[in-house]
């Protein structure tokens, strides 16, 4: 599929989103409550980007904006044996590369993102996992470059804070997150993994 095609299906997924007034969340997760983690609400096109850090303030953020799925950039569930699930196999098969949920420094994301993923459940909120690099590069996009990947998402028609502020990673990481959560919304995602734990990516081809 070409760039342009990519970049059509996107406009049409932000327009009828908007339309639906359809709410969405993202979050990429910091490891401690001592970093920052990127929260990005996202009402169809309007994007609304958050820097929070206790588990508490994540909390209010996301679900006051009452988000029909939120999409979470951090392992949600953990290994049955060993440090890494099947689904950390299946991508590292497809040619993407992700970071075993109990090695080193991930142990700790890893855990955080469990207990998120809990809280959430319990009140009552649809999540999933994703790993916003992988999207970007299944989507086409500018992997890493902080401006590019801006000029992405202007591209195809997202509005709001993307226009105005100046974005960390970790919020441009909560926004690709987002998207991907529209995408799922919209049937056009791969769920790979399994019971042990799933990654949910773009599909667009």
């Amino acid at each position: 599929m070409t760039h342009g095609e990519i970049l059509k299906i996107l406009q049409s997924v932000l327009y009828r989103t908007s339309v639906a007034r359809r709410i969405v969340a993202g979050i990429d997760l910091a490891g401690t409550e001592k970093k920052p983690t990127g929260v990005c609400i996202l009402e169809g096109m309007y994007h609304r980007s958050i820097i929070a850090f206790q588990d508490e303030e994540i909390l209010e953020k996301v679900t006051s904006a009452n988000p029909e799925i939120i999409a979470i950039d951090a392992p949600l569930t953990i290994p049955a044996r060993g440090y890494e699930r099947n689904v950390e196999k299946i991508m590292r098969s497809m040619g993407y590369r992700l970071l075993p949920p109990l090695l080193g420094g991930m142990r700790k994301l890893t855990q955080r993102g469990v207990k998120l993923h809990s809280e959430l459940k319990k009140r009552g909120f649809w999540t999933i996992e994703v790993h916003p690099l992988t999207s970007r590069k299944i989507m086409g996009m500018p992997e890493r470059d902080i401006n590019a990947i801006r000029r992405f998402f202007l591209s195809i028609g997202v509005r709001g804070d993307v226009e105005v502020k100046d974005l960390s990673i970790h919020e441009i990481d909560a926004l690709t997150a987002a998207v991907v959560a529209l995408l799922h919304l919209e049937g056009l995602t791969t769920v790979v993994g399994d019971e042990e734990g799933y990654i949910v990516c773009p599909k667009l081809s």
